[in-house]
């Protein structure tokens, strides 16, 4: 059974990436590797440019060889690893999306720091590249681990619906968990075998749509709380796993 991993809100770029790892290691199953700050592709980079690269940027590097060795850093990531400088933005490129028209970059002024904010720079055919000021500024660890439960679906399954919500419901689906804390614009909740994600994905623009993520492990698939039922009813969305049939089930005997 999955327990709760981020007991307090990491401080320092080893407390996130150890918090990082030991979530991939307990909700994934993927072997948790040791924090180093070192990985040998950000250092010949190091070289290349002539600037000191941050502790936590080497840590994106080992961490994606890792996810690479396990064979699921596809699933895991889902865009191109493109770690490289860029010269005609000053930056340092840590993904690519598929289509190759949006960047996520750190910037040469913050690259020493220990875990420097990640721009998206969106590619702009006619104007050339440009900074996005549309998109999310998460720290390279909080990056990484919104990559992670954005794309890597538990295999008890879960569900995502579009909404704002309120500062009671909030306080409601704190009250689920054992743990709160804050992740960039977002709330990450957790309980055993239980995961909440509420807040501005990191992939919308500033002051879009909120959304609340629910993802379940085993022990939790047929021990629904009513208000994670109640955000199901009439809203759209995507619904996952095992967890999608007991949802169903648990508003026919409602209904019944």
């Amino acid at each position: 059974m999955y327990r709760p991993v981020f007991t307090k809100q990491p401080e320092s770029w080893q407390e996130w990436w150890s918090a990082v790892r030991a979530f991939t290691a307990s909700w994934y199953g993927i072997p948790a590797g040791e924090i180093h700050g070192h990985h040998p592709e950000a250092a010949a980079l190091e070289q290349e440019i002539g600037v000191t690269i941050s502790p936590s940027v080497h840590e994106w590097a080992a961490f994606s060889a890792d996810l690479r060795q396990a064979g699921i850093f596809e699933q895991a990531i889902r865009e191109d690893y493109t770690l490289s400088w860029k010269p005609d933005t000053n930056a340092l490129r840590l993904l690519t999306i598929s289509e190759g028209n949006v960047e996520w970059v750190v910037t040469r002024q913050i690259l020493g720091d220990e875990d420097p904010p990640v721009e998206c720079l969106h590619i702009d055919d006619g104007a050339g590249p440009v900074l996005a000021t549309w998109r999310h500024t998460a720290t390279t660890s909080e990056f990484a681990l919104q990559q992670l439960i954005a794309y890597l679906r538990h295999p008890g399954g879960g569900f995502s619906v579009d909404i704002t919500p309120s500062p009671e419901l909030v306080d409601q689906l704190r009250s689920i968990g054992q743990t709160s804390i804050r992740l960039s614009r977002q709330t990450l909740i957790e309980d055993d075998d239980l995961l909440i994600l509420i807040g501005e994905s990191p992939w919308t623009q500033p002051d879009g749509w909120s959304s609340i993520q629910v993802e379940v492990g085993p022990s939790r698939i047929n021990s629904i709380p009513e208000v994670l039922s109640e955000l199901t009813q009439g809203r759209g969305g995507w619904f996952t796993g095992s967890f999608a049939d007991s949802i169903l089930n648990h508003r026919a005997s409602a209904d019944g």
